[in-house]
């Protein structure tokens, strides 16, 4: 159940990061940082320590599975995120995403 706590994590902070991109930075003891420097340490943290992390937890057999998993964690996760963070309406085309990787990962696991 460790990579589901790696995933929800992940997740959480392609939402923050989408948040301070909405705002254009924050500033911390008055000092402005730029959103594009928040993401590219956010992008590092993420790809640098989340995937090989998700790689030591799963193996080599089970990994592809977990990858896809918290791809599938991280688009229904980014569903719900747009519809109650940022108030965007969710389309036909949001609900067929969210199935078509529920169904995909449903397939990788059969």
């Amino acid at each position: 159940m460790n990579w589901v706590i790696l995933n929800v994590i992940g997740m959480l902070v392609i939402c923050v990061m989408n948040i301070v991109n909405g705002k254009g930075g924050f500033s911390i003891v008055g000092i402005h940082v730029p959103a594009y420097y928040f993401f590219v340490v956010c992008s590092v943290g993420l790809t640098g320590w989340i995937i090989p992390k998700s790689f030591v937890l799963a193996g080599p057999t089970n990994f592809f599975l977990i990858v896809m998993m918290g791809n599938v964690i991280l688009s229904i996760g980014g569903l719900v995120g747009a519809y109650f963070v940022f108030d965007a309406p969710i389309t036909i085309v949001h609900i067929i995403g969210g199935i078509i990787t529920l169904v995909g990962i449903t397939m990788l696991t059969i």
